[in-house]
């Protein structure tokens, strides 16, 4: 089992440390200063964006209109209260493509996460973690797991 980085990628760093300062700045100025840390996993088998597209409208699990207001309204909030508020419209079609998905969001979920979602259209999730010590222990736990914090 390997547990890996992101942002240890070779070039990259001087680019990372200078938006990490932008990334610090403009969350202060949405009212979000919190630092989380996110276990992303993909899964071995694909899922073609398109075949989720069509089943997601199949099932009708997509929303004619976002609210980026909804966003807007999470700046201060608590991390449980981020977590809770976690949505991806093409989730359902992606779980309905592959099943097992299923069995990852429950291991970051019972591995600590706050919450878990289908990132896009999949096939990679991701657990919302308090803190990378948690992040990362969780992560020791999942083949080909990556660690990631986020800063406000």
């Amino acid at each position: 089992m390997r547990c890996a980085r992101w942002g240890a990628v070779s070039g990259r760093t001087s680019r990372a440390r200078s938006s990490r300062a932008t990334r610090s700045s403009r969350g202060a100025a949405n009212g979000w200063s919190r630092s989380m840390a996110l276990v992303v996993v993909q899964a071995e088998a694909g899922l073609s964006t398109a075949a989720v597209y069509e089943e997601a409208d199949r099932i009708g699990s997509t929303r004619e209109r976002l609210d980026p207001q909804g966003v807007r309204a999470l700046a201060g909030r608590s991390i449980d209260e981020i977590a809770a508020a976690l949505a991806n419209d093409l989730q359902a079609a992606a779980l309905s493509l592959r099943p097992e998905l299923e069995a990852t969001l429950r291991a970051l979920l019972d591995h600590g996460a706050r919450g878990a979602l289908v990132s896009g259209s999949g096939p990679t999730v991701f657990g919302v973690f308090e803190d990378l010590a948690s992040a990362e222990e969780a992560a020791s736990e999942m083949p080909g797991a990556l660690v990631t914090r986020v800063r406000g």
